[in-house]
């Protein structure tokens, strides 16, 4: 059996999924008595795209330090007040910066949201980059992503075949 993770990094973006995440990462802080490590990654390039925990291209921004900002401190909001925070603000490539900020807070796990997009699915994105380069556990959280129910659809219902009666030659 596992030890509990009391100390959690959430990677951050402006994606449902990444919302999803900070939820789950509060629910096991709150049950572990840990902490929270919140960080959102600025691209090292100046030309105003923000980027997701997972690679991809989340929006086209004038100032992104000034998004990250204002993202980290939306999610710091939504944080009870029981559970201790740390917001970090980094520039570089998402899945380096999660790792070295997991090995530098000594985190047990990083959480971060499930994308479901293409690029992801056949690269792995950052996901797949700290599932090799990190430390800490891994948590996936799927409950922000739109996955097609694998569940066949009801069959139609059978009806019996109809007979047709006999006719006397």
């Amino acid at each position: 059996m596992t030890a509990a993770a009391r100390r959690l990094l959430v990677g951050l973006d402006d994606t449902p999924q990444a919302g999803a995440a900070l939820r789950h990462a509060v629910r096991l802080a709150r049950r572990n008595h840990g902490c929270l490590v919140l960080v959102c990654v600025v691209p090292k390039h100046a030309s105003g795209v923000l980027v997701s925990p997972l690679g991809n291209c989340v929006a086209i921004v004038d100032d992104p330090q000034e998004t990250a900002a204002a993202l980290l401190r939306e999610a710091r909001e939504r944080v009870p007040d029981g559970v201790s925070v740390v917001t970090v603000m980094r520039r570089g490539r998402v899945g380096p910066v999660l790792a070295d900020e997991a090995e530098r807070f000594a985190c047990d796990a990083i959480v971060v949201g499930a994308h479901c997009s293409l690029w992801s699915r056949l690269s792995g994105g950052v996901e797949r980059y700290l599932r090799r380069h990190s430390q800490a556990r891994l948590i996936v959280d799927h409950t922000g992503t739109l996955r097609p129910s694998r569940r066949r659809p009801p069959a139609p219902p059978r009806r019996a075949p109809l007979r047709v009666p006999a006719h006397p030659a």
